[in-house]
């Protein structure tokens, strides 16, 4: 029964070793309440992007606009009438409904 129960711990031990990690996100868009994110000017090689993140969050120019170190940029962005803070991290809403995340994800 001991072997038993050593064997069973070692898959409960092994199963949590395993396991993979949660995306970490980025600070600038970490809260723990809505009132944590505010829309802030992400930029990008057109002018203005917005996003939702901390009041304090910066960006720097090869975040600003990629495409000056070889890669392309998207002009434009997502409608953003609120920020709310889902699961830790900072997202844009439109019509009560997710419409932007933070833009690091690529998501």
């Amino acid at each position: 029964m001991k072997s038993l129960s050593s064997l069973l711990l070692f898959f409960a031990a092994l199963s949590h070793a395993m396991a993979v990690p949660a995306r970490q996100a980025d600070a600038r868009y970490v809260c723990t309440t809505d009132s944590d994110c505010v829309v802030v000017n992400h930029g990008n090689c057109c002018g203005a992007t917005e996003v939702c993140a901390l009041a304090s969050a910066t960006f720097t120019q090869s975040e600003i606009c990629p495409a000056g170190n070889g890669e392309v940029s998207v002009c434009g962005f997502e409608s953003i009438e609120a920020c709310a803070c889902r699961q830790g991290v900072c997202y844009g809403m439109h019509g009560g409904e997710v419409s932007s995340s933070p833009k690091e994800w690529a998501v």
